[in-house]
């Protein structure tokens, strides 16, 4: 999700916290499991897998709530997202596994930080053990696709992300 026009949707880390507050209620309430997500300035990523089909009342309660109480902080009114949440149906583990790449590295893309795991505001520090997971996000449910050993399978996504290819897969686009 992007700011409309490119304006930022996150200006501190207080619109972060409470962002990713009100996105931990709907993974709990709607049963959801996080894969991958990052808060960047202007935009926002989050790979998430669900049983019942609840994307779209998730993103209404996330977006919609986040974007209340930002113009009410910021004292701004009108529209903060651009368009709709992007939806892609996740085609594979192959799939899934480039996603997680791309969100890690997208901080690095946009040049704020020269590694994926400068950024405190993913997932990715979390998954590779560099800072406690957020209340919603298991990194076991990455990680346990690569190894049942956490040390093995940090291993391996450190090699995914910083490499781009993973034994018996296909490099990520981006």
């Amino acid at each position: 999700m992007h700011g409309i026009d490119e304006q930022p949707i996150f200006r501190d880390d207080f619109d972060r916290q409470t962002f990713l507050q009100r996105v931990g209620r709907v993974v709990k309430r709607l049963d959801w499991s996080v894969y991958a997500a990052c808060l960047m300035t202007n935009h926002f990523h989050l790979v998430v897998s669900f049983d019942e089909p609840t994307l779209a009342e998730g993103m209404q309660v996330i977006n919609g709530g986040h974007a209340r109480q930002f113009n009410a902080r910021h004292g701004r009114r009108g529209p903060l997202f651009d368009a709709r949440y992007h939806d892609e149906h996740v085609q594979s583990q192959e799939h899934l596994l480039e996603l997680v790449r791309y969100v890690a590295m997208n901080p690095v893309k946009a040049g704020l930080v020269p590694r994926p795991e400068d950024w405190p505001w993913s997932t990715y520090r979390q998954l590779i053990g560099l800072a406690q997971p957020w209340p919603f996000f298991n990194p076991y449910d990455v990680l346990g696709l690569f190894d049942e050993r956490w040390e093995h399978a940090v291993k391996i996504v450190r090699e995914l992300v910083e490499v781009r290819q993973v034994p018996g897969t296909v490099g990520a686009r981006h």
